[in-house]
């Protein structure tokens, strides 16, 4: 399944689950590309950061960078847990997207 097939599905989904298959984007890309299609809800787990970290080369630490980003663009954090996080989407008048 290619890139431009996967970001489609979560745009459809209406979700994004930060799970890439062979090419690994840049973090730049990630961002760009969540930005971009504006799911409703942006998960990131623990489990996706180590990924990154081992099979993608990212720097340790870029699910935070990745995160302020988001936050920065109308996202709000709306579940915590030890190894996961939850954004979702909200409008310019500060309501959910959705």
């Amino acid at each position: 399944m290619s890139s431009s097939s996967i970001f489609r599905l979560a745009k459809q989904m209406s979700a994004a689950f930060i799970s890439w298959l062979s090419p690994e984007p840049t973090l730049p890309e990630i961002s760009s590309t969540l930005l971009y299609i504006r799911p409703d809800y942006i998960i990131l787990s623990q489990s996706q950061e180590a990924w990154g970290e081992i099979v993608g080369g990212y720097p340790q630490g870029w699910e935070t960078q990745l995160t302020k980003t988001i936050l920065k663009e109308d996202y709000r954090q709306v579940a915590t847990w030890k190894t996961a996080q939850v954004f979702q989407a909200y409008n310019q008048w500060g309501t959910p997207a959705t």
